[in-house]
């Protein structure tokens, strides 16, 4: 039947789709605290983040978002697309600039945070949780910007994708429960 294999066609390209966005966004914010490391080495500030902060944001606010991306709606766009080259591999000329995009402004944005804090107050816990809240929020709001490689933010519903709102919010609230619980934040070292 010649509808199943228009669906099915539909279908692998909704998967193809949604696997390119979830290695884009693990990709481009861990490689975001990649670049923030090495530029504090390089410029000579103490290092952003500390290895329980990175794991933290990993583990937490990497992994829902990055579930609930799978769960993102078909374009209805997705069938007008040209086929894709047999060779072609996961990673587009788009997603490879917007990485390129991300990897220079977010990380230089948390960089001057850190030697902005750490300047002013001469204290690194602080300098730190204040690059930790910023870099959070970053990577959970990015992730809107994402839902769609082809069509801007402001022309999507918000709401499409309940898994996806609901995995933001529970990274805001993880973000507030390691700020403000004293065994939590003693751990990550926050203030």
């Amino acid at each position: 039947n010649f509808s199943t294999i228009v669906a099915a066609i539909e279908e692998g390209r909704s998967i193809f789709a949604n696997s390119r966005k979830v290695i884009l966004y693990l990709f481009s914010s861990s490689v975001i605290e990649v670049a923030a490391i090495i530029g504090s080495i390089f410029l000579g500030l103490p290092l952003p983040l500390t290895a329980a902060q990175i794991l933290w944001i990993n583990l937490i606010h990497d992994i829902m978002p990055s579930l609930a991306l799978t769960f993102e709606p078909k374009d209805p766009n997705l069938l007008r697309e040209k086929p894709r080259r047999v060779e072609a591999g996961l990673m587009s000329g788009q997603m490879r600039s917007t990485i390129i995009m991300l990897n220079t402004i977010v990380p230089a944005v948390l960089l001057f945070t850190l030697w902005f804090f750490y300047r002013r107050s001469a204290d690194l816990p602080l300098a730190q949780s204040a690059v930790f809240a910023l870099l959070t929020l970053c990577v959970l709001f990015g992730v809107f910007s994402l839902r769609s490689l082809t069509t801007p933010i402001w022309k999507m519903n918000p709401f499409s994708n309940p898994y996806l709102f609901g995995s933001v919010l529970f990274g805001i609230t993880a973000l507030l429960s390691a700020r403000y619980l004293p065994p939590l934040s003693r751990f990550l070292g926050l203030r």
